[in-house]
């Protein structure tokens, strides 16, 4: 398993390749990152409280794929704008309205998505809408809500009282709960403690209260037993916050490899702990779509 080989000062010397851009979509301007080139697109959503530079190992390892990559940050995450309408952007059909009108100005068609945690949620809001997509990879993310009746069997108990939820959650508990998210790593890059602080706290409390009442948002099980594109889905044996066991037991109509994929030695981001495994899996996923 491989670790960051340098130490990190700034998200700017994570983004090796590629080019960090701008677009203003309903009033937000959302930041990017992308690395163009290729016809078919491989688009990045990070978790909540993170931000786009979480995929820097995918960058690196894919930029001489058939692929182009862009990861995006959400509003309020990252170097984007906070939303301009909170109580209709900090949710996640909300996020998943934004991130479509994204690709759609940027002509981007029939994609693929790979959404970690909070991202994969998204991802499937979008399949429920059965928008173009070519497949999903889904890391870390039980396809749970809208609603709270899954969540007990689909997080880890630290997850369902995690700050990360709370919109004024102090540093501190938001560095322990990046130490859930990303860790352990060492060196931690010093843009991930920053992206965890910066964050919008309104964005995971109003995120977490809508999607917990279940008033709007497709029902995530019932997306994935029933769209008919490949969802892989990926897991950290050591995943401190979602759970194994219910992405076993869950109904899936086109799961790539007929099982989830767990990765040894790995938390909640298996793309940061094992890139090199993590990334030939994502390659194998993505050659599959073509």
């Amino acid at each position: 398993m491989s670790d960051p080989e340098i130490s990190i000062d700034n998200a700017a010397s994570l983004r090796r390749v590629g080019e960090e851009r701008v677009r203003e979509i309903d009033g937000v301007s959302l930041r990017y990152w992308e690395l163009p080139g290729n016809e078919h697109y491989l688009v990045l959503l990070h978790g909540n409280s993170l931000c786009k530079e979480v995929f820097y190992h995918q960058f690196d390892g894919l930029m001489e794929s058939d692929w182009s990559l862009l990861a995006i940050d959400l509003p309020g995450h990252g170097a984007s704008d906070d939303a301009s309408d909170i109580d209709r952007q900090y949710t996640i059909p909300g996020y998943a309205d934004l991130v479509w009108k994204l690709l759609d100005s940027l002509e981007i068609k029939r994609p693929a998505v790979l959404g970690w945690s909070l991202g994969g949620n998204i991802a499937l809001e979008l399949a429920g809408r059965d928008a173009s997509i070519s497949g999903i990879m889904l890391v870390g993310t039980p396809p749970v809500g809208p609603g709270t009746q899954h969540f007990a069997d689909a997080f880890q108990d630290r997850a369902l009282t995690s700050p990360a939820m709370e919109g004024d959650a102090p540093a501190e508990a938001m560095l322990e709960f990046l130490d859930d998210a990303v860790g352990p790593l060492d060196p931690m890059p010093s843009c991930f403690a920053d992206a965890a602080i910066r964050a919008d706290g309104r964005a995971r409390e109003i995120m977490g209260a809508h999607w917990a009442a279940g008033t709007g948002g497709f029902d995530q099980m019932a997306v994935i037993a029933q769209w008919h594109a490949p969802i892989a889905c990926v897991m950290g044996a050591e995943d401190k916050l979602a759970r194994i066991d219910f992405v076993e037991n869950v109904q899936w109509h086109n799961l790539w490899n007929d099982q989830p994929c767990i990765l040894p030695g790995c938390g909640h981001a298996p793309f940061l702990h094992d890139p090199d495994r993590f990334n030939a899996l994502l390659h194998s996923f993505l050659r599959s779509l073509i």
